[in-house]
């Protein structure tokens, strides 16, 4: 990552699922090491970032308030959804 902030013509986004783990890609720590973990100095911009919910999937893909409300009101009254919501949203499940 260093070496693209140098070079300064890219904007690089890194992630990973051990990025943040600590000990990983480290050889057994000294007694003296205990505690002092590395931290990143002035290249790299750490953004905890979280799944979405349902709600903020639909609004990500762009479905309006008021087919929002209609999959509320469904879930909410234990009724089947329409069959063209269903389609709209496995629709989006599957893309």
């Amino acid at each position: 990552m260093k070496s693209f902030h140098i070079d300064g013509r890219f904007d690089v986004i890194a992630t990973g699922s051990l990025l943040g783990v600590k000990g990983y890609g480290q050889s057994k720590k000294k007694k003296e090491d205990v505690g002092q973990d590395s931290v990143p100095v002035g290249y790299e911009t750490v953004i905890d970032m979280y799944p979405l919910d349902f709600e903020e999937f639909l609004w990500a893909n762009g479905i309006g308030e008021a087919v929002i409300d209609s999959v509320k009101s469904c879930f909410e009254n234990e009724k089947t959804v329409p069959n063209g919501i269903h389609k709209a949203m496995m629709e989006l499940l599957y893309r």
